[in-house]
């Protein structure tokens, strides 16, 4: 359909931005690829990945906002908000902020939303005098980090263990965030066999704004039985730091047994 098209061909950059009392402005780039018209608003959402009673990621939207949250959505300012794009066309958007006089130092939180909406798009059903009428709209979230006054980050995992459930292994890492602001970086799980054996390996991004509650899964149907650990390491990648806070690495191991 080519109005699917024309969402799937909206890109947006950069993904992440961030901002402190010394660079107060900053911008993306929305580029329209498609050979359709599109319009686009940029609304203000607040949240941050968070985690399930199973460890499970997810996005917490907060509809309401209580004052104890580091939200920063009140005083960034936003042009333009509204516009439309043209098939080949691009468009900056700057982020100005504004905060309050005697805002703490700390880290605050806003996600972007660069929404796209293309006009009414009707369908005839084959063979039958009706038409369906729908609206196509696509939702793009960013994030946008503001550092104010002195900022610091850490991770503690105050536990880590593991567990065989059938043919798979779930690991799990309560996580305290350290500091005044989230902690950016990665993590990397090694499993390592008695004689040593690097036998599986997962490297991902995380991101941990508030205590967390981490599951990571293994396929165990490819090991043998016997006595594994499983190592964890959190910390930050010097190489790729932009916008980075750095903190120490963490490191934690536990030890499970596959029958």
């Amino acid at each position: 359909m080519q109005g699917q098209n024309a969402m799937a061909q909206l890109q947006v950059a950069p993904s992440a931005i961030y901002m402190d009392e010394n660079n107060t402005t900053e911008r993306i780039v929305i580029r329209n690829s498609s050979t359709e018209t599109v319009e686009v608003a940029i609304e203000m959402l607040f949240g941050y990945p968070a985690t399930d009673s199973e460890g499970n990621v997810y996005f917490k939207h907060y509809e309401s906002i209580d004052e104890d949250q580091p939200s920063a959505i009140e005083w960034i300012r936003i042009y333009p908000r509204f516009f439309n794009l043209n098939p080949g066309e691009r468009q900056t958007v700057r982020f100005a902020a504004r905060p309050p006089d005697g805002l703490p130092s700390g880290e605050y939180w806003a996600r972007p939303a660069v929404v796209a909406q293309l006009p009414s798009v009707v369908e005839a059903v084959e063979g039958e005098n009706i038409s369906t009428q729908f609206n196509l709209r696509k939702r793009t979230i960013l994030s946008l980090n503001y550092r104010m006054g002195e900022v610091n980050t850490g991770i503690s995992v105050n536990s880590f263990s593991a567990e065989v459930e059938g043919t798979e292994i779930k690991l799990t890492a309560d996580l305290e965030r350290l500091g005044n602001a989230a902690f950016l970086g990665h993590y990397n799980v090694r499993l390592i066999d008695a004689g040593g054996t690097v036998r599986k390996t997962e490297k991902k991004e995380i991101a941990v704004y508030k205590d967390q509650k981490r599951s990571i899964r293994f396929d165990s149907t490819d090991l043998d039985s016997g006595t594994y650990s499983a190592e964890l390491e959190l910390f930050t990648d010097e190489r790729n730091s932009e916008g980075i806070i750095q903190a120490s690495t963490s490191i934690s191991t536990t030890t499970f047994t596959i029958p």
